[in-house]
């Protein structure tokens, strides 16, 4: 799989970047590799590198719209994980984090949200580490929405709301 610069992509952990550029190094090895320098939505001024010839294995191409709107659409059939031990909680935010399918990060973001929803009807706060997985899912969610469905982060929220909805 080819990825063009100037096209965004989505990264495995990362999630939406731009590929800046396409560019061989050799990054002290020895040996001179091909790499996608990338740059994600949410840091620009992050730079990452992927070798050319693995970069199969953590990028993707952005959906479509008519891809995105589907996975939209599903959302609320889609269910997070509840009753999970802190092991398994870890493992399965790891496994959801490596992976390329939506769906897998749907459920990582469904099952934050749930976790969030729980301490709140306890009366507390989310761990700061529940906070920060959950703040990270958004933003790869969202970023890929934002960048899809051409609208700002920030309405993001409002538009899967309203096409939920309706």
């Amino acid at each position: 799989m080819t990825f063009q610069v100037g096209n965004y992509v989505v990264h495995s952990s990362q999630g939406v970047c731009l590929v800046k550029d396409r560019v061989f190094n050799s990054f002290a090895t020895g040996g001179e590799k091909e790499y996608y320098v990338l740059a994600p939505l949410h840091d620009q001024r992050n730079t990452r590198y992927i070798p050319v010839e693995v970069a199969h294995r953590s990028l993707r191409n952005i959906m479509s719209k008519e891809q995105m709107m589907d996975c939209i659409k599903i959302l609320p059939t889609v269910d997070g994980e509840t009753n999970l031990s802190k092991n398994a909680k870890k493992m399965f935010i790891e496994q959801a984090n490596k992976s390329m399918d939506t769906l897998d990060k749907i459920r990582l973001m469904k099952t934050m949200y749930l976790i969030k929803e729980e301490c709140l009807k306890k009366g507390k706060s989310m761990s700061y580490a529940d906070e920060m997985v959950l703040r990270e899912v958004e933003n790869f969610f969202f970023g890929e929405i934002s960048i899809v469905m051409e609208i700002p982060i920030e309405e993001v929220l409002g538009f899967i709301t309203n096409i939920i909805d309706n």
